[in-house]
């Protein structure tokens, strides 16, 4: 369970921490911005704190995987 918190903090922290430090609650770029066109950067762009939860899921979901193929190469070494 360690290790998947590791994982966890490794893949969700790094990138969301610096996103995190730029939103204060208002559109990250100027409501006449051609990046918000594009569908789902738009979408966070102008939703920042819909980023979190969104991404957190994502960060779960490549936690579990990395810790399943890590136990998986340990018990094949052993």
């Amino acid at each position: 369970m360690k290790a998947f918190w590791i994982n966890f903090g490794y893949v969700f922290a790094v990138p969301v921490l610096p996103f995190i430090a730029v939103v204060n609650g208002t559109a990250l770029c100027s409501p006449d911005s051609p990046l918000l066109d594009i569908p789902v950067l738009g979408f966070f762009l102008a939703n920042p704190l819909w980023f979190i939860p969104v991404y957190g899921l994502f960060a779960l979901f490549v936690a579990k995987w990395m810790t399943a193929r890590e136990q998986k190469s340990h018990a094949r070494r052993a």
